[in-house]
């Protein structure tokens, strides 16, 4: 049922990709803008600023909102599955990576899409709400440190994952060497976005010496995307057994 939910968001959000309705957006901008409020009177108390006040507020609406699933759905596996696609397209909009033409903003939304994914496999809405409150709270106004580090730390295994899958769809002899050279690496020594960077011209190798800037932009964009289609097909296949 993941991937089915995983594939109906997807499809979802890529329909409505070209005539770029605002509903979804303006959805997650409300239900964030409204938990922000909630956030910020809760960092007013001397406990809420640490990383207590933290985990009660993302974790806490990660429960909250597993909790609603499972009342709600009850019994019925099609209103669970719709509801996971739900939750699914507004925590992986904008699915924008087919049309992203900048390196950072591409590579920042595919970390982003990889590890909302991981978490939510792993975790169910519990996991993908907590790491997409996580992603957001690191660039909105309460506990944007503590939320950056936590961040850090989710993305840790998926971002391997991705760097694995460079390996796959790129030179596997030459991206697999960052990966294993930094995989036991802490955040504070090889931070996500560094070891993306690190990895993709690894991966094209040896082609990445002789582009220049617009044709290294432009496979290096490529190669992220067919990295994000392998683990997608991945997916796919273990959805199956």
């Amino acid at each position: 049922m993941p991937f089915v939910a995983l594939a109906i968001a997807a499809l979802v959000l890529i329909a409505m990709q070209p005539s770029r309705p605002e509903i979804v957006l303006q959805a997650r901008e409300l239900w964030e803008r409204w938990l922000e409020k909630c956030w910020a009177a809760l960092a007013q108390a001397s406990w809420g600023r640490s990383w207590m006040g933290w985990l009660l507020a993302v974790l806490g609406t990660g429960v909250v909102v597993q909790a609603l699933v499972l009342v709600i759905a009850g019994d019925s596996v099609l209103l669970t599955l719709l509801l996971h696609a739900g939750l699914l397209t507004l925590a992986l909009a904008p699915l924008d990576i087919l049309e992203l033409d900048d390196e950072e903003s591409l590579r920042e939304t595919a970390v982003r899409i990889v590890g909302v994914v991981f978490w939510y496999l792993l975790l169910g809405p519990l996991g993908l709400i907590a790491s997409r409150l996580c992603w957001s709270a690191a660039r909105g106004q309460c506990w944007p440190s503590v939320s950056a580090q936590a961040a850090e730390w989710l993305w840790w295994l998926p971002v391997r994952i991705l760097v694995l899958s460079f390996a796959l769809v790129g030179n596997f002899h030459t991206a697999i060497e960052p990966l294993l050279r930094h995989f036991a690496d802490s955040p504070a020594e090889m931070p996500a976005r560094e070891l993306v960077e690190l990895s993709v011209p690894a991966a094209l190798s040896p082609l990445w010496e002789d582009m220049d800037g617009s044709e290294r932009m432009l496979q290096g964009n490529a190669l992220l995307r067919r990295a994000m289609l392998a683990l997608l097909v991945l997916l796919a296949i273990m959805s199956i057994f």
